[in-house]
């Protein structure tokens, strides 16, 4: 990996992590002491961390993708092993990509509440290591027969909503290849909101095939719109998420959600 770095030109040393949120420390110092790009290796995780720790700098931020899903990885067109993408960094470009914020925590992808959280809080760490997106199986399987659908409040600029799944997205891929959002526009203007009221297992199974299928527009209790803040309050039992990680900064059960002012600074492959 160094190897490939270093022959696109980039004086790489390696800034190992010893866990969840050593990332944007890491990323933050290095950023402050002069690093001019920073590279995430691993998951859509430890991209966002990266992200949080540079946001606001004049570093760049470049992906090797090494994760289970490399959701933003798709969406950036970057695509290969992580060893064939730093040789593929000899020719990069910079792209700004606008960042969200949930309760002032930076994310790139997503952040949501409902089902999809419950579903992430039930993925297993050796599911998740031994068997990568098939991990998420056996985690369906456990959140419909445990999940009780409960529904939350979600206050947007459009007024207030009902529902038992918000998803506001910067991006439009989610969980993969599949589109929640298409309409999404990463250019820090913006969010697009999704929120979804159905209750129950058949509602969840309708929306887990309209979303392979292509067809969450035609989702009976499913809305899209564009947001720059929403703020979500749900009970206890409502999880929350953002970029695939369980997110635990939620006092109060409100979740603050709103657009960061600045843009982050990405490298990306020019192919």
């Amino acid at each position: 990996m160094l190897a490939g770095l270093r022959r696109s030109g980039f004086e790489a040393a390696p800034l190992p992590t010893r866990g969840p949120g050593d990332a944007e420390g890491l990323a933050r110092d290095a950023a402050a002491g002069g690093a001019e790009t920073i590279f995430a290796l691993g998951g859509d995780g430890t991209l966002r961390e990266c992200a949080a720790g540079i946001l606001g700098s004049n570093a760049t931020l470049g992906f090797l993708p090494t994760g289970t899903m490399n959701v933003m990885a798709l969406e950036l067109g970057v695509r290969g092993r992580a060893v064939e993408v730093a040789r593929a960094y000899a020719h990069a470009r910079e792209i700004r990509l606008g960042v969200g914020l949930a309760d002032g925590i930076p994310f790139l992808m997503q952040a949501s509440t409902g089902i999809d959280a419950f579903l992430i809080s039930s993925l297993r760490p050796n599911e998740k290591k031994w068997l990568g997106q098939v991990s998420a199986v056996p985690a369906i399987v456990r959140t419909l027969a445990k999940y009780h659908f409960p529904s939350f409040k979600v206050e947007s600029e459009t007024g207030i909503h009902s529902a038992t799944l918000a998803v506001a997205s910067n991006i439009a891929r989610y969980g993969g290849r599949f589109e929640l959002t298409p309409q999404a526009r990463s250019d820090g203007t913006s969010l697009e909101l999704f929120l979804f009221s159905g209750r129950g297992r058949g509602a969840a199974i309708k929306f887990g095939l309209s979303l392979l299928l292509g067809r969450l527009s035609k989702l009976r209790g499913a809305s899209f719109e564009r947001i720059r803040a929403a703020t979500i309050t749900a009970g206890p039992d409502v999880p929350f998420q953002i970029d695939g990680d369980v997110l635990r900064h939620a006092p109060g059960r409100r979740l603050e959600i709103s657009l960061a002012a600045e843009t982050l600074r990405m490298l990306v492959p020019a192919s």
